[in-house]
């Protein structure tokens, strides 16, 4: 039984395959590490395959779209494979239906990979989606359905493929192909490795279509013409399915401004696979040995040719003008911007705005003055931000939002910071009836993987010409565009305009000010974003009073910028270059010489604090004189008190990044203690009460309800797309004891 098992021809296709295309497996483990390992489990890729979305919901028609990719992939993976394997088992040769039986043969990984799936996509429907078991059996069956459909196309396409009709088509590419100086040796030496007798793998069993086990019996001699036109055939078909394949996903992107052909991540993804299936068994099949050498040069090749000065039309900031002189980026220009006399007149600007806001409260009385801070962390950031403010404006009857001045952060947090001062802002003038609807918040916890996984596919890889817009300034579309357009229309296109366009009513004390930050790459430098002129917040003090030599802190944005039309930038880019997390987004290039290259704010500083604190120095006497105090909410999306992690032995190799890994995850606990120093610091300058009041998204504190499988409590990911469950536990989180008594310190603060 053992010797007919490992004789059998599965067994030694895979054995084939570890030996000689272990290239060609990495994408299944890959896969099955994101479903099976939950690999990138932080950043939320498994659930874009467990519970897939297409046009804003989690169903059946998006598990259908991603049964349908997973076909084309599987093909794909038999289709590359078979290629490599016809000359190592000569059997196929003379088989009938050789296809066939070779994807029935083949079939042991697709298999195990769907086992897998099918378990973890039931378990995490059920339990995080909270679905009914009969939607989720829908949900399965759609998906195999679409697998089934691919194959069925494929199989089609391989009997057509095999008539006469093709035959003289395929004799002429194989033609074409043979006098071409490089690709005639390569093919002769393939065919003559095809007309070879012998098997290279010994084979004693195999598995017929439909599911039957036969013995193999004498192999019958092979014609070379026989060889021939399998070559031919198969050659043909590779090349008609891989640039098929191609078509079908510039298509899509050709189109994905549409929401119809904004197909799953999880979809977007497996194409990609698919594609580089193809494209690596063609290359190494024709180039051999050669394959990866060849494959390194033309890499370094494509990374000289894309090499640039900052002056290409990618990955630029929307409404800024790049064809204009380019401003000055330099040391002595920062020092000239950031001048006693702009300080002076930046300051008395401001002070004029907190007067309007003293003016809104009886003057007998001095009322507390309130400071937001909100933490960075993506969609679990901004949807945590949007229902503490919703929550704390409900239970306060508005008058938190009335105290509030100032608003700064990071990344997520500060999108839906934004968004809820514009929900604030629309109910004060009577277009809504309430900012505290629970429709804001399902509108901003909408995915926005599927248009950013696809971009990067499309515009990003394989289209990076589609312009955004065809007036000037020449933009393009990239993975930065598809998120903005996405946010813009999960929010209504209510942050759709110029950031300029909040002067007034901030000038006004209608709503609170929003500074926006970004990390600057070239030297680390904060850039602050604001319809207000705020150089003060560029250094703490101007050149007159400063004991020493300071090093300018940070690049005020629409004096920098002033003659490249920084009043014409979108809030929406602003917001997307303050949440510029690596690689998800990428990094976008103002228009200045050298080039400025602008992260994501939290790099600096994730919770906003230090610019909190900086605003409340530069108008500390003021604030001191005209209110009873000043209450610094900070909205954090990790609780501040961590459990210490234990000291685990890690391999050679491993140890070999433990001090980038240590960096990265203590990063923010760093910025924590730097945050906390300020605020003592504080506490001892500011001649009147200052006081911090702390909400955070703590998963310890979910109801029982919010246990995984393991007992373990499940934290929403640092990611753009949230479950039905994590969505839900961010809905409750407001509840917990800890933010309870957050609520009932700030009641306190207002009596």
């Amino acid at each position: 039984m053992l010797h007919a098992i490992f004789y059998s021809f599965p067994i030694q296709l895979i054995l084939f395959q570890l030996r000689r295309n272990v290239l060609l497996l990495s994408p299944w483990v890959v896969l099955l590490g994101i479903v099976a390992g939950r690999w990138a489990d932080e950043l939320s890729i498994p659930y874009l395959f467990l519970s897939p979305e297409y046009l804003g919901k989690s169903g059946g028609v998006a598990m259908l779209l991603v049964g349908i990719a997973t076909g084309i992939f599987i093909m794909s993976f038999h289709i590359t494979a078979y290629i490599f394997a016809v000359n190592k088992f000569g059997f196929l040769n003379v088989l009938p239906r050789p296809m066939a039986l070779f994807c029935v043969n083949n079939g042991f990984l697709p298999l195990i990979f769907n086992v897998l799936y099918l378990i973890a996509t039931v378990r995490y429907q059920l339990l995080e989606e909270l679905m009914p078991p009969w939607k989720v059996g829908v949900n399965l069956c759609l998906f195999l359905v679409g697998q089934l459909v691919i194959v069925a196309v494929f199989f089609v396409y391989f009997r057509v493929t095999g008539q006469a009709l093709f035959e003289k088509l395929t004799w002429q590419m194989d033609q074409q192909l043979r006098r071409k100086k490089l690709m005639r040796p390569l093919a002769l030496q393939r065919l003559r490795s095809i007309r070879k007798r012998d098997t290279k793998y010994h084979v004693e069993y195999y598995i017929d279509f439909p599911f039957v086990i036969k013995q193999l019996h004498e192999i019958p001699h092979i014609l070379p013409w026989q060889s021939k036109e399998l070559f031919d055939s198969n050659q043909f078909n590779a090349l008609v399915l891989e640039l098929s394949l191609f078509a079908l996903i510039i298509a899509i992107g050709t189109m994905r401004d549409n929401p119809i052909f904004q197909i799953p991540a999880a979809a977007s993804v497996l194409l990609l696979l698919a594609m580089i299936t193809m494209a690596v068994g063609a290359v190494t099949y024709w180039l051999k040995q050669w394959a990866w050498g060849v494959t390194v040069l033309a890499l370094l090749l494509f990374s000289s040719f894309t090499t640039d000065d900052g002056n290409n039309p990618y990955y630029r900031a929307f409404g800024l003008n790049y064809d204009s002189i380019r401003a000055e980026y330099s040391t002595k220009r920062l020092e000239q911007l950031s001048n006693d006399a702009y300080y002076a007149a930046d300051v008395a600007h401001t002070i004029g705005i907190l007067e309007r806001w003293r003016a809104k409260f009886p003057a007998e009385q001095n009322p507390k003055m309130i400071l937001i801070s909100t933490s960075g962390g993506g969609q679990r950031a901004a949807v945590w931000t949007l229902r503490c403010l919703q929550a704390l404006d409900s239970i306060f009857n508005g008058r938190i939002m009335q105290h509030t001045t100032l608003i700064t952060g990071a990344s997520g947090g500060m999108i839906g910071a934004a968004y809820y001062r514009e929900i604030y802002r629309r109910y004060l003038e009577g277009q809504l009836q309430s900012p505290c609807a629970n429709t804001y918040l399902e509108n901003l916890a909408k995915d926005r993987l599927n248009p950013l996984l696809l971009s990067w596919l499309v515009s990003d890889l394989i289209l990076p010409f589609r312009q955004v817009r065809q007036e000037k300034p020449l933009s393009f579309k990239d993975r930065g565009d598809a998120f903005e357009q996405k946010l813009n229309a999960d929010l209504q296109g209510w942050l759709d305009k110029p950031l300029i366009a909040y002067r007034q009513e901030e000038q006004e004390a209608k709503i609170p000010m929003l500074i926006i930050a970004a990390s600057v790459v070239n030297d680390g430098r904060r850039l602050y974003f604001s319809p207000q002129p705020i150089s003060y917040m560029t250094n703490a003090a101007p050149f007159a009073r400063r004991a020493l030599r300071t090093r300018i802190r940070g690049i005020e944005f629409m004096r920098f910028f002033k003659h490249q039309r920084a009043d014409s930038l979108r809030i929406l880019t602003a917001l997307r270059m303050n949440a510029t997390f690596p690689y998800i987004m990428p990094n976008v290039l103002l228009p200045s010489v050298p080039a400025m290259e602008v992260v994501d704010a939290g790099l600096s500083d994730n919770f906003g604090v230090n610019d909190a604190i900086l605003f409340l120095y530069t108008f500390r006497e003021w604030i001191a004189r005209h209110t009873s105090g000043v209450i610094l909410i900070r909205i954090r999306d990790s609780p501040k008190a961590r459990e210490i992690t234990s000291y685990k032995s890690h391999s050679l190799l491993f140890r070999l990044f433990t001090p980038i890994e240590h960096f990265l995850s203590n990063l923010y606990f760093l910025q924590d203690g730097r945050n906390d120093l300020a605020i003592e610091f504080a506490k001892g300058w500011f001649k009147n009460d200052l006081q911090t009041v702390d909400f955070e998204y703590n998963p310890s504190y979910l109801d029982k309800n919010q246990l995984d499988t393991l007992g373990n409590v499940r934290k929403a990911p640092l990611s753009w797309r949230l479950t039905a469950r994590e969505l839900e536990g961010i809905r409750t989180m407001i509840y917990a004891p800890e933010n309870q008594s957050a609520i009932r310190k700030l009641k306190g603060y207002f009596k």
